[in-house]
């Protein structure tokens, strides 16, 4: 639970830093040799941003244009 937000808001944020909770779904059950059950930790991230009216849609570009491609994440 404490190390699941560092890698969510590392991973794809673009327009703003996700908003991130989260909660454990525990289960007990008593058994002939003692109790047995287990802590499941759940992340749920979301996010909000925004983004100017401008940069919705793709541009036009001409036969030969140089654009440049990026491929993963700042390091």
């Amino acid at each position: 639970m404490i190390e699941g937000p560092i890698g969510a808001a590392a991973f794809n944020n673009e327009f703003g830093r996700p908003n991130l909770a989260g909660y454990f779904r525990s289960f007990e059950s008593a058994t002939t040799q003692g109790v047995r059950g287990y802590h499941k930790p759940i992340m749920i991230a979301g996010g909000f941003g925004n983004i100017r009216a401008e940069h919705v849609e793709k541009g036009d570009y001409s036969a030969g244009a140089k654009l440049i491609v990026w491929v993963g994440r700042p390091c």
